[in-house]
């Protein structure tokens, strides 16, 4: 470590580092306590030559996490990645991706529920209930293509611009629209 430049420890953090933190990131929901951890160690690293504590760092580790446009190095926080893998998750779940989790998840965890009827459990992994935890945010993220409608949710996908019909009606809509739920 010693022989590295300022440089060079940016790079190792920026793609080995957090390489190896995203590789797992992808399978697997990590605690936000993992990910304020590497970025201490890499605080540390960065600045001290070890991974024990940066206390003294001549310039703090949100200011490095800034963007090159805004005078950091272009290093994001791990936290913010957080976000992304759980989102990706939720896109592989509806993008038929031709993953073998996605029918077995379909069928044994939700017993061929609609991912949007699905009630949270605490008998479901923490992986799986951090995707249920984001459906009241995914309307942000996610849009509907119709096709013959074989995939798409009346109430819950966007498919208008008025966004998922679920959230205009109400809980009284499908029995005022006498359209149920499941199609």
């Amino acid at each position: 470590v010693k022989t590295l430049s300022f440089a060079g420890k940016v790079t190792m953090i920026y793609y080995v580092i957090y390489g190896m933190v995203n590789f797992w990131s992808a399978v697997f929901v990590l605690p936000k306590r993992f990910y304020a951890k590497v970025d201490s160690l890499c605080s540390a690293f960065l600045w001290k030559n070890n991974t024990t504590s940066a206390l003294g760092a001549r310039v703090s580790w949100l200011d490095i996490c800034k963007p090159k446009q805004e005078g950091g190095l272009g290093i994001r926080k791990l936290e913010e990645f957080e976000m992304v893998f759980r989102l990706k998750r939720i896109w592989l779940f509806f993008s038929s991706s031709g993953s073998l989790w996605v029918p077995w998840l379909t069928h044994n965890r939700f017993h061929d529920k609609s991912f949007w009827l699905v009630t949270d459990s605490p008998r479901f992994s923490h992986t799986i209930r951090s995707m249920l935890q984001l459906r009241d945010s995914l309307g942000n993220f996610m849009r509907c293509s119709l096709g013959d409608g074989s995939t798409a949710s009346f109430w819950f996908d966007y498919w208008t611009e008025l966004g998922p019909l679920s959230t205009m009606f109400g809980p009284s809509g499908p029995r005022s629209l006498r359209i149920s739920l499941d199609d």
